[in-house]
């Protein structure tokens, strides 16, 4: 796989029992730019930034890969601030098949189809992950900072809205009612998490398996 927006591994070598393997020099990441607040990047870098970004991905759904771990870490920079994705140890071959993956991490950057536990996911994940970079590029942090599941899905949901009247065409979105349908009717929604929304949609948190990974 080459591209100039994906980052491409040189050579590979061992040394007893090591693998090593040489890779295209980054000395930076999207992190560090996005997060220098004596040098806060202009709308025309963040446009740069944003079609690079595009492009990269645009070529690994063309070759029917998911990354799944898109983030401002995983975005590295050159020294002429050209920039390659890396990091694809959670990436997938997209198929029709479901995903037996159970670990995601990047709280902040995951769809709501992953956050609501579906097990269908498609390079769709990946534009919504950019879409946060480009709010977080704007606005200095990401819109829905927080270590807590439930909370990340509060925060999306008081955005978006739930199924139902306020989010029409949810039902479209891959696999989000699939899932665990353990959960009876009776089962009261946790308090304080979501209000005044239809009792399909207030399902979808309690679905969730509360797992997080460390970044």
């Amino acid at each position: 796989m080459s591209l100039l927006d994906v980052v491409y591994m040189e050579s590979t070598g061992q040394h007893h029992a090591e693998l090593w393997l040489v890779m295209d020099y980054m000395p930076s990441n999207l992190r560090a730019i996005i997060y220098d607040h004596n040098r806060r990047p202009t709308v025309g870098a963040i446009k740069f930034y944003v079609q690079e970004i595009a492009a990269g991905l645009g070529y690994l759904h063309r070759k029917g890969i998911h990354h799944g771990d898109l983030k401002p870490e995983n975005v590295l920079v050159g020294q002429n601030n050209d920039i390659k994705i890396a990091d694809f140890g959670l990436s997938e071959e997209v198929t029709n098949n479901p995903s037996s993956r159970r670990v995601f991490c990047s709280l902040n950057y995951r769809a709501p189809e992953i956050l609501f536990r579906t097990n269908r996911r498609t390079v769709a994940a990946d534009v919504w992950s950019l879409g946060v970079i480009v709010t977080e590029f704007l606005a200095g942090n990401v819109p829905w900072n927080s270590d807590q599941p439930l909370v990340v899905m509060e925060k999306i949901l008081n955005y978006t809205g739930c199924e139902g009247e306020v989010f029409p065409g949810a039902e479209a979105l891959p696999g989000v009612f699939e899932g665990d349908d353990s959960m009876s009717e009776g089962d009261p929604p946790p308090p304080g998490v979501v209000r005044f929304e239809p009792r399909r949609a207030v399902q979808l948190p309690l679905r969730y398996d509360l797992y997080t990974c460390k970044d």
